[in-house]
């Protein structure tokens, strides 16, 4: 996707950000100076500070993430084989949000395969959602949240609302229920924990002392850092005010409103380097979300329609369809896109 002819690509990791000197620094280059910058540094797994969350579970933020969550499910079938530890075939997810609902989705799907792996039968394996709110989905209608739970325990997927999740251990969730004032510690059990929680922002955004919260960096009406007119900030690392939810509401980070602020980025980038500065200020449009359960299965809210089942799942793939589009062309469409619409 990258042009050579006018893009130098360094593969490195980021260090810090120093915006007085007007430096990126990195680990294995020589510091890069910049006219302007742009910080798209992408998010890590949050943890809250929850003890042994870190340590004792499967992350979900990238492609790397997703290999090592097949990789464990190798080991504890394998595991399984040799002592029948039914804790090898329980599986739970931490976190009840977009990731944790599409994460069960698509574990469900390829069931039977880890159920061969093990030498179990596919309705052994169980699956698990556990979350602090009381109230599931929240941000569709009644309804809608309402199919999106029935669905999932349709597949036979556990779901535990209201559980604060206190401290993580070796193969053990400690939490206790959010209403219960007498703090009684529940312990849920299984060899494997993914954890899907929610993200923040890039360290590096604390690392280079930008004012920020969990990472996030309040971008200005037109997506620059605050005091440093030659920096924009993007997607994960940046929170752009929702002016329908009050003064301290800030839009949900996503992969749409990523696409949307790099188009604005770009545009107002051009302008300033053109003399021809861009006048409005960057509005988000929401076009609405779609969660998938599986291949098959999805709900959500789309261009101020509420969507359910397999029409949803083809809404679902034809979004993931013009993502594809939009960074990468035709070709990386056609290549990686999904067309398996009624499947």
């Amino acid at each position: 996707m990258i042009d050579p002819k006018i893009t130098t690509f360094v593969q490195d990791r980021v260090m810090k950000v120093d915006p007085e000197n007007k430096q990126i620094k990195l680990q294995h280059h020589d510091p890069l100076t910049y006219d302007y910058c742009v910080l798209a540094l992408g998010f890590r797994s949050e943890t809250y500070d929850i003890p042994g969350a870190r340590q004792n579970t499967l992350p979900l933020t990238n492609v790397n993430d997703a290999v090592n969550i097949l990789k464990h499910f190798k080991t504890v079938t394998d595991h399984y084989k040799k002592f029948h530890d039914p804790l090898d075939l329980q599986i739970l997810i931490c976190g009840m949000g977009y990731t944790g609902i599409e994460l069960a989705g698509e574990i469900d799907d390829i069931r039977p395969q880890i159920a061969k792996m093990a030498g179990c039968k596919a309705d052994d394996i169980k699956i698990t959602l556990i979350d602090t709110l009381t109230r599931l989905l929240k941000q569709f209608n009644p309804k809608v949240a309402q199919y999106g739970i029935h669905t999932l325990t349709h597949l036979g997927v556990k779901i535990i609302p209201g559980a604060t999740i206190k401290q993580i251990f070796p193969g053990v969730v400690n939490y206790v229920h959010t209403n219960d004032q007498s703090g009684q510690r529940h312990a849920l059990k299984g060899n494997t924990i993914l954890w899907t929680t929610g993200v923040g922002g890039s360290e590096v955004i604390d690392d280079s002392g930008f004012k920020n919260h969990h990472g996030r960096i309040t971008v200005t009406s037109h997506l620059t850092v605050p005091g440093h007119d030659d920096m924009y900030s993007l997607g994960d690392v940046a929170s752009v005010h929702n002016p329908t939810k009050g003064e301290d509401k800030y839009y949900n980070p996503s992969a749409q409103i990523a696409l949307s602020m790099a188009s604005f980025a770009a545009r107002d980038l051009a302008g300033r380097l053109n003399g021809n500065p861009v006048k409005e200020d960057y509005k988000y449009h929401w076009l609405g979300t779609v969660v998938s359960i599986g291949n098959t299965h999805a709900f959500g809210r789309a261009m101020g329609v509420d969507v359910t089942g397999r029409s949803a799942s083809i809404m679902k793939k034809l979004i993931a369809d013009k993502s594809l589009y939009q960074v990468g062309g035709a070709g990386k469409m056609m290549k990686l896109g999904q067309f398996d619409l009624y499947h």
